[in-house]
């Protein structure tokens, strides 16, 4: 163990405001409307001996709609406690500035013991300097937005905001999609949960991630898309064509009439000032993913992150000298760490292995996730993008012993087959926690790059 006596460092006594403590405990026990005035408080800031557990009893006590007092509390707490608490009161008023003061007391408190903590594992040598950055990040980032303490809360507390959503109407348990067979499926994204978007390089994962983006900050939801395949400029463009209805390549080219640029223009004004932000820098590491994310929930807002795709990632140094499924696996874990430590839902771009291409049935499954079964167990849901038009693309060339009419009934097939599955998707769902696996069909518009569901193309 490192001995900081050995060092220039010493440790500090860690920081407490105990008059405080007495006096806002003083004003709830006096009267128990002085609780209004604590709302960011919690029982895991106090530091005085048993002042936390005092205030959650009158928490407790006063969410039963009791009065708790001295007299209530005698037989749980020692009664020159309770009397010195009360000989504290000094009045209400100031009661919304002790309940700050403690609160940041408490994080000075936890800065000082996450440095210290800092000083012991770096001197160890046994992690990476960027593994245990990104855990001290984290810490911090919880501490910064009070949520070591927010985290807990009873059963009562969770079923209570169950019962309160349903009352609203049209009501989603997360972020809507912008698909309406997605949200039937899945409720939602919800806060704190992967959702896995799957499948072979050409199928449209990232297409249809990306425009489940925009149609989240079209609601006002601030996100964040971290592509590690496509630049700025490309996933720009596809926004464009997607809005505009005007090809892809007809925009790269500028290959525009009058009136297309006409609509270019006004695809751009609907798209503007919407809270997306796009970061296509290559060969990041989750932790540097985790510091972005958590950067922009302080600066923007954020409420969805998109990554694409998780096979980009770099795996961090220490897990890189594991090999590639080990790598895949941490890079998996991380994101689900980094969706429950900044609280949103997070898309995750995964691309299949090379099995499904060697089967008659091209429809992909969850043994086609390359290299980690962790990507499975981390996700909320799996969906598998799938485009059978993609694998019939090509004219089918005659057999060498195949005779003419045996080559003319398979073309025929192959060309009818092409032609029913043309403009045609699939979102296969594999894997769904709360709900039931199942194929929901989309809209494929190959020049814009664009899913929708029936009678929206």
């Amino acid at each position: 163990m490192y001995d900081p006596g050995t060092s220039a460092w010493s440790r500090a006594p860690l920081p407490s405001n105990l008059m405080a403590e007495t006096a806002l405990l003083g004003a709830c026990l006096v009267a128990n409307k002085s609780l209004d005035r604590c709302k960011s408080l919690a029982p895991v800031h106090f530091y005085g001996d048993r002042h936390g557990e005092l205030f959650k009893a009158i928490q407790d006590g006063v969410a039963l709609g009791r009065v708790v007092d001295a007299v209530s509390l005698k037989d749980r707490f020692d009664r020159r406690l309770l009397g010195s608490l009360l000989a504290a009161f000094i009045g209400h008023e100031p009661v919304s500035e002790y309940a700050r003061v403690i609160v940041d007391t408490w994080r000075a408190r936890e800065l000082l013991q996450i440095a210290y903590s800092v000083i012991d594992d770096t001197a160890k040598r046994d992690r990476s300097a960027e593994e245990i950055a990104m855990e001290v990040a984290g810490k911090i980032d919880r501490i910064s937005h009070g949520r070591a303490a927010e985290n807990i809360v009873t059963l009562d507390d969770a079923i209570a905001g169950v019962i309160a959503d349903l009352s609203k109407p049209d009501r989603i348990a997360g972020i809507s999609s912008g698909f309406r067979c997605i949200d039937r499926r899945l409720g939602g994204l919800e806060p704190g949960l992967v959702y896995v978007l799957a499948g072979r390089p050409g199928m449209g994962k990232s297409s249809i991630a990306h425009q489940i983006c925009i149609n989240a900050a079209r609601s006002g939801v601030g996100v964040l898309e971290l592509s590690l395949e496509m630049s700025a400029a490309q996933l720009g463009r596809r926004a464009l064509s997607t809005a505009s209805r005007i090809p892809i390549m007809a925009i790269k080219r500028n290959d525009l009439t009058i009136q297309t640029a006409e609509r270019l223009h006004q695809a751009q004004q609907e798209l503007r000032g919407l809270p997306l932000m796009i970061d296509d820098a290559g060969g990041q590491t989750p932790a540097m993913i985790a510091v972005k994310a958590r950067e922009a929930r302080r600066r923007h807002g954020l409420g969805l992150l998109m990554i694409d795709h998780l096979n980009l990632m770099r795996p961090e140094d220490a897990d890189a000298k594991h090999g590639g499924t080990w790598a895949v696996g941490r890079a998996s874990n991380a994101v689900l760490s980094i969706a429950k430590d900044c609280g949103v839902p997070v898309i995750l771009c995964v691309q299949l292995n090379r099995g499904v291409e060697a089967r008659e049935d091209k429809r992909p499954n969850l043994s086609d996730l390359r290299q980690s079964g962790d990507i499975e167990q981390d996700a909320y849901a799996v969906g598998f993008i799938y485009r059978r038009e993609y694998y019939l693309r090509h004219e089918i060339e005659k057999r060498p012993d195949e005779s003419a009419n045996k080559f003319a009934e398979r073309e025929a097939a192959h060309n009818e087959a092409r032609l029913m599955s043309a403009g045609r998707a699939e979102l296969v769902w594999a894997k769904v926690r709360d709900g039931e696996p199942g194929i929901d069909p989309l809209l494929f518009h190959g020049p814009t790059a664009t899913f929708s569901e029936e009678g929206e193309i």
